[in-house]
């Protein structure tokens, strides 16, 4: 049960922070990260032992070209 509750909010934390990114950006959005913010936060919710890093190392690509 925890587990699941974990991947739920996981869902959501990734789809929120994405879409915030997105709005912030569209084209370093599109540069750094590529998918939208359903396909992370599904990916990240799936496979978060892979997907989670690489959306963490993205999210922090984004805001190095946003600066």
């Amino acid at each position: 049960m925890n587990v699941l509750l974990f991947i739920i909010v996981l869902f959501f934390l990734v789809y929120y922070d994405a879409g915030i990114l997105r709005q912030q950006d569209e084209e370093a959005y599109r540069v750094s990260l590529g998918l939208s913010p359903l396909r992370w936060a599904f990916l990240s919710s799936l496979f978060f032992v892979i997907a989670l890093p690489i959306y963490l190392f993205r999210r922090r690509h984004f805001k190095k070209i946003q600066t």
